[in-house]
């Protein structure tokens, strides 16, 4: 709400996102938006507003964060057991730069772990 108040004073374009409740018992992320009018004279003498449901974006987001997190995790389970199979391990693109080695195949090689594309 001071935000809202902060806007009115300044004319500023506002956005907040925000909880609203949608009947009974559900809630929905909305996005309020809010641009004022202006007279010649530069006075504000309208307000235009829009609210946006973002309920969906926000379910997609947090299935993309989670996503990543899951993602971050198997990657490092990958790496710990690359690293530690009694073999050497690697990985390269079909124009011969590496992808990945296990920490056998650096050690044997002396090949860089990390290779810039």
């Amino acid at each position: 709400m001071e935000n809202w108040r902060a806007v009115q004073v300044s004319g500023e374009l506002s956005g907040a996102e925000a909880r609203v409740r949608a009947g009974r018992r559900r809630v929905r992320w909305m996005l309020h938006q809010k641009v004022a009018v202006r007279d010649e004279s530069g006075h504000i003498v309208k307000w235009y507003g829009t609210s946006t449901d973002i309920e969906d974006r926000k379910e997609e987001e947090q299935k993309l964060r989670t996503g990543a997190r899951r993602n971050t995790r198997s990657e490092a389970d990958l790496r710990r057991t690359l690293d530690t199979i009694p073999a050497l391990v690697s990985s390269f693109w079909p124009d011969g730069s590496n992808e990945c080695m296990n920490q056998r195949w650096h050690d044997y090689t002396v090949y860089p772990m990390t290779i810039p594309r």
